[in-house]
């Protein structure tokens, strides 16, 4: 379907998401080369739209840094069609390469346009996205980071040591955290978060210090 090319028109890809319609969407590596993204390839967002021989790829998204850096794989839409991601790094410059952002993708009349929704600042708000969203019904956005921000006992000596998840709400067009829970053993969420029917969240975590263990978790509401 798509064979890349590497560099700027991006490498790597981390994973696909496909619309009602067959679009297909994905994260990758390559792009450009920043400082801010610590002198490496911030990423790239594309696109593959048509079916069998008549299908097309592009870039709809190139991160530089403060945007962005460091695209992780799980992409999420909404019903109207707009893409929802993280990224580890980039953002506010809190610390070199920054520490990660929650994104939006929208589309108007062929052309897409990022903004971020949350950039995390190295505080009480956790740090490091791991990977995936996903929606509850309310419209809140939930995600994991590596750094769990103002949970207590949290040991930031260790990385990968105080994961979370964090819910953001939407206030007033305005994105912020309004809730943070501890994943069990202080490890990394990684991979999607799921909501059941009664509004339970599962994900699953892992050890990114010592490359072993794990969890699958639940938090109730």
């Amino acid at each position: 379907m798509y064979d890349f090319k590497g560099g700027a028109s991006g490498q790597n890809p981390k994973g696909i998401v496909a619309n009602s319609s067959g679009d297909i969407y994905g994260a990758a590596g390559g792009g450009v080369i920043e400082n801010a993204c610590g002198g490496i390839y911030c990423g790239t967002v594309f696109e593959i739209t048509g079916s069998g021989s008549g299908r097309k790829a592009s870039l709809i998204h190139t991160f530089h840094g403060a945007d962005g850096a460091n695209v992780n794989g799980s992409l999420i839409l909404d019903s109207a069609g707009n893409i929802f991601g993280t990224t580890q790094w980039g953002g506010k410059p809190c610390a070199s390469p920054g520490c990660g952002v929650v994104f939006e993708l929208a589309s108007a009349k062929g052309t897409w346009k990022e903004a971020v929704l949350y950039s995390f600042a190295n505080g009480t708000d956790g740090e490091y996205p791991s990977d995936g969203l996903a929606f509850d019904a309310e419209g809140n956005l939930y995600g994991g980071t590596s750094y769990g921000g103002s949970i207590e006992n949290c040991n930031p000596f260790l990385d990968g040591a105080c994961g979370q998840v964090f819910e953001l709400s939407s206030v007033s067009g305005r994105w912020r955290i309004n809730k943070e829970y501890a994943t069990p053993n202080f490890y990394t969420p990684v991979g999607n978060l799921l909501f059941d029917s009664s509004g339970n969240l599962f994900g699953a975590s892992c050890d990114k210090v010592y490359f072993n263990g794990g969890n699958i978790f639940e938090v109730v509401k």
